[in-house]
């Protein structure tokens, strides 16, 4: 039913996106024809210049900065439609009372609270809205080190819920520590949260690609309870990239790995399935946080065990 419903969805964007499917084909075509002539320029500058190796390199980084701004310029208003019929319509599809800004970004109050190690970022493709009631927000985000390398790259989400967690939990990728060294992650996070320690869980299979820090300890494991955690490693089995995430007071923070998720892209179709489903598939893991995590139920939990401990 759910596949059905995407697919009319997907059928109504493409009988609506005709006229901009028509013109990605024409500025494919120019770009085609551009690509063509600068190769000819190249082959004959080679063979003109071949005896004056500088020349030939300087008119050949000409050519590519020439070739780079003339996509730049065929592209933006098919860019600027792209996002605004096609992108925007998806998400509206997903997301109730949905705001979308493609120049815009999330606030950078959240990154720091999330306790996730990403440092001074860009933002674009900005979101708001809600999903089941609960508000949420998010951008893609790209974060560069010192030597102005992209370090970090993906969406960033907030989730805001009507409650809150007593003591802050954070989920980190594997990946993290193997980048960094283990030493180095338990030092930052002892540090800016609070001492917060490492904590076991009983999946095996959780455990090879994420390490959970938490300063209470009862609250993390009733919370990632086995039950969560077979619904969390069954998503996360089809998604291949990094995925972090963070609960911190009344809020849950999540980061997924990748770029360009939501640009467009010359050799492949306007209205692109793969699309539709990627966002379905990220709502998915949404709307299970917001369905699975109660927090009153947990901390009813919490506070019951603690009273029994303490009587």
């Amino acid at each position: 039913m759910e596949s059905n419903k995407l697919k009319r969805f997907e059928h109504e964007l493409k009988e609506r996106t005709s006229d901009l499917e028509s013109d990605r084909k024409v500025i494919r075509n120019l770009y085609y024809i551009g690509l063509f002539c600068v190769c000819l320029i190249g082959l004959f500058t080679m063979t003109f210049f071949k005896k004056n190796e500088d020349i030939t390199l300087v008119i050949l980084l000409l050519m590519a900065t020439t070739m780079v701004l003339f996509h730049k310029f065929i592209t933006k208003k098919y860019r600027f439609s792209y996002k605004k019929r096609v992108i925007n319509k998806i998400f509206d599809f997903f997301i109730d009372e949905c705001a979308y800004n493609p120049a815009g970004s999330i606030s950078p109050k959240h990154i720091r609270s999330s306790g996730l190690p990403i440092g001074p970022f860009e933002g674009h493709d900005y979101v708001k809205g809600s999903i089941n009631g609960y508000p949420i927000e998010f951008c893609e985000i790209t974060s560069y080190n010192k030597a102005s390398i992209v370090a970090i790259s993906g969406l960033f989400f907030v989730i805001d819920f009507n409650k809150s967690v007593s003591s802050p939990i954070l989920i980190l990728n594997d990946k993290f520590e193997k980048k960094w060294g283990k030493q180095i992650v338990d030092f930052m996070y002892a540090k800016k949260w609070n001492k917060m320690e490492m904590v076991k869980l009983e999946s095996s299979d959780f455990e090879k690609r994420f390490i959970v820090y938490a300063k209470d300890q009862l609250e993390s494991r009733l919370i990632l309870n086995p039950k969560t955690i077979d619904k969390l490693n069954s998503f996360f089995k089809n998604y291949k990239q990094e995925i972090s995430l963070s609960l911190f007071e009344d809020k849950i923070y999540l980061y997924l790995s990748g770029d360009k998720f939501f640009e467009p892209n010359l050799v492949t179709k306007t209205v692109k399935w793969s699309d539709i489903v990627l966002v379905y598939n990220i709502f998915q893991l949404l709307s299970f946080f917001i369905k699975e995590i109660n927090f009153d139920e947990f901390q009813s939990h919490v506070t019951k065990i603690k009273e029994q401990q303490h009587g």
